[in-house]
């Protein structure tokens, strides 16, 4: 299976009163049989200037073909910044470390600019080409709730719909 990922721009940004940094726009594709389960491990969460606590993440789009089951956080100090797709959710990988932030925890500014890993996993629910067009974050932070959406395309296809070029 393919994997690809699309950049736009380099230059990460904050929102006015928000405390998560958002990428430039980006994204990747993948073929994937329907029921099969994987992880988008290309996402990253750098807080900005205050401890937040997450409180819950969802895709925008890719309705009905592709469904978040569940979503893991890897603090940083980690080997690889991101690995983008792991097969299985929860993953197991010998590169990636098996500490997570625990639900409730909060996520404080990292020095070192890592960030933390957003484990992201994904189940192919039908036959098609799906696009997710973002992640939704809801945080908290000093009794505020806040929600960002991070400009981060997935496109996932099915066998039938992959194209002769290898492309979604």
């Amino acid at each position: 299976m393919l994997g690809m990922v699309l950049v736009a721009g380099c230059t990460p940004s904050v929102q006015p009163g928000a405390l998560l940094e958002v990428p430039p726009p980006h994204g990747w594709e993948a073929q994937q049989n329907v029921g099969s389960v994987f992880t988008d491990a290309f996402e990253t969460l750098d807080v900005v200037s205050q401890p937040i606590t997450l409180t819950d993440v969802r895709f925008e789009g890719g309705e009905p073909g592709i469904e978040l089951i569940g979503y893991e956080i890897v603090p940083p100090g980690r080997h690889y910044a991101t690995l983008q797709r792991l097969p299985g959710f929860p993953p197991v990988s010998t590169d990636l470390p098996t500490t997570r932030v625990r639900p409730g925890d909060e996520l404080v500014p990292d020095p070192t600019r890592q960030g933390y890993e957003l484990l992201l996993g994904v189940k192919v629910a039908a036959e098609g080409r799906w696009v997710r067009s973002g992640i939704v974050v809801h945080y908290r932070n000093a009794g505020r709730d806040y929600v960002q959406t991070l400009p981060a395309e997935l496109v996932v296809c099915t066998p039938r719909y992959w194209q002769p070029d290898g492309r979604c």
